[in-house]
């Protein structure tokens, strides 16, 4: 009766060590791969967030302004709708949008590349409500070197928002009545 066939040969370990290197060398570069696209796209969900979040601040500021001034596409100053003057514009030592006035404010410290606003076609004053585009490029976190070129960019469409009285709906024909009130005097 021989002893030795109860146990592994040199030969039968060194193959198992070399199979079990080979599938956890595997297993820990498709973990590894997997931990790095998902923090890849979690950076780019939150530069998002934090987009959404300025456009719908900025737009804010926009619907309830009045007499905006765009001479200088990354500065703009208006009136809100409370009567105080207010100023947005780009801060370059901040990586940011600086909101100065009645709610001063810092949106996107360390994030913004550049911010640009203009009107997106040829408007005729005092007919229509003004129409702005905004333009907003954050740092991209998936670019292996952050620069404003590879930077991604958000954009907006937001009209001024038209503070009118609602007329007094008596002065609307119907057919009991046949005239407003104030017909007679046409």
């Amino acid at each position: 009766m021989n002893v030795w066939k109860h146990g592994f040969t040199l030969v039968e370990t060194m193959i198992a060590v070399i199979l079990s290197t080979m599938i956890s060398y595997f297993l820990i570069s498709l973990l590894y791969g997997g931990q790095k696209t998902a923090t890849k796209y979690t950076g780019k969900v939150a530069t998002t967030r934090q987009a959404n979040t300025i456009l719908h601040k900025l737009r804010m500021y926009f619907r309830g302004a009045k007499n905006l001034d765009l001479s200088n596409p990354s500065t703009v100053s208006g009136i809100d709708s409370t009567g105080a003057g207010f100023n947005i514009g780009f801060r370059p030592d901040l990586s940011a949008i600086e909101v100065t006035g009645a709610k001063p404010e810092i949106l996107g410290r360390n994030q913004v590349y550049s911010f640009l606003v203009s009107k997106p076609f040829d408007q005729q004053p005092n007919k229509h409500p003004s129409i702005y585009q905004i333009r907003l490029k954050l740092k991209n976190p998936e670019a292996s070197e952050p620069s404003e070129e590879n930077g991604l960019e958000f954009r907006t469409i937001v009209s001024e928002r038209v503070f009118q009285e609602i007329p007094d709906p008596a002065w609307v024909k119907n057919s009991e009545q046949g005239c407003p009130p104030d017909c007679s005097s046409q």
